[in-house]
């Protein structure tokens, strides 16, 4: 019964495939009582290059893309919410027919080891050796993105998830390890043009500016000549309910400042706290009320990126943060628009 499974609180990289076949990735931790904030990741198609059950599926990422599939054909998924003060992507629990959590599914493929076919084989490997070296616990990992719900491919990159932030530090400093001992390897340059173009990141960053953001990343690489991506999320405990807050668009947004807190970088989503001495498009009475603000990303390729001291500039989103109706404060939320970036200013 699909609503029992809601039980189980969603979270960012959960998957769910709702009653017209799609699969949607979860977004966040913030979703109301009766849906699910979720964007469509691979849709049924004639002509797609991935095949489950007999069916053919086509994978969408770009994040506008995946807006405009929304907005034509699952109109009535596109509502306004009140939290968050836009249209939001919300998926009713009475259209959802499978709920896949990470860390059941990683469970599976250990149990069935032996009859892996590759990439899953290495998923499998790459999430004992980070069990081994950061000693946590089995049910603080779990197994995303195309090779959970079976619609990978030879090429398919590994997407593992970390719960909880003490697992979070633990496996950051086996990480560490792993990269200095050789066992998994950086990009190299010609690996990180292909990731520039990929990312379109040439809109707003040179080649260098990119490379020296994605020097710092210990969250993606290779294993066994294979990318993989960790994805870190705080536990449920440790996380406010939706509705506690409330979010409001002010404008888009150029700052600069000083980072003063890094300690939420590896999460999705990622939290750094910015000193501003720059905020440039915003009106007079608002600059007024603004020393520091949020800056803030519900794309992975934001976290473990910057540090403590780093001065930057970004554009994004600029939103007022509510707490009842008491104003709390501003955020910057990057990643939302292909022309937003990050990025480190001497």
């Amino acid at each position: 019964m699909v609503h029992s499974i809601f039980k189980i609180n969603p979270i960012e990289g959960d998957f769910i495939r709702d009653i017209h076949g799609i699969y949607y990735d979860v977004k966040g931790f913030e979703h109301p009582p009766d849906r699910i904030i979720a964007y469509p990741r691979y849709i049924p198609d004639k002509s797609g290059d991935r095949l489950k059950d007999g069916i053919r599926y086509r994978k969408i990422y770009d994040l506008k893309d995946r807006y405009r599939y929304i907005s034509k054909v699952l109109k009535e998924y596109l509502v306004f919410d009140n939290v968050f003060g836009r249209l939001v992507p919300e998926i009713p629990l009475k259209h959802i027919v499978e709920y896949v959590k990470p860390v059941r599914r990683l469970a599976l493929f250990r149990k069935c080891y032996s009859s892996l076919m590759e990439p899953l084989r290495s998923a499998v490997d790459l999430a004992k050796l980070i069990v081994s070296e950061s000693k946590i616990l089995w049910d603080s990992i779990g197994l995303t993105g195309s090779l959970s719900i079976g619609l990978f491919n030879e090429s398919s990159d590994i997407d593992l998830i970390i719960y909880g932030s003490s697992n979070t530090l633990r496996v950051l400093k086996a990480l560490s390890r792993l990269f200095s001992e050789g066992i998994l390897s950086r990009y190299d340059e010609n690996q990180l043009h292909r990731l520039y173009r990929f990312r379109k990141a040439y809109y707003n960053l040179s080649f260098n500016e990119f490379k020296t953001l994605e020097s710092r990343k210990i969250d993606e690489g290779l294993y066994k000549g294979r990318d993989f991506y960790i994805r870190f999320v705080k536990s449920s405990n440790e996380l406010h309910k939706y509705g506690e807050y409330r979010y409001r668009y002010v404008c888009r947004e150029l700052i600069r400042g000083l980072v003063i807190d890094d300690s939420e970088a590896p999460f999705t989503p990622c939290r750094y706290i910015v000193r501003l001495e720059v905020l440039k498009c915003a009106d007079d009475s608002i600059k007024a009320g603004i020393d520091m603000l949020e800056l803030t990303s519900f794309r992975g390729r934001y976290s473990n990126l910057l540090v403590r001291n780093d001065y930057i500039e970004a554009l994004g989103r600029l939103e007022a943060v509510y707490r009842n109706d008491d104003l709390t404060g501003y955020r910057l939320v990057v990643g939302e628009d292909y022309m937003d970036y990050v990025k480190i200013i001497d």
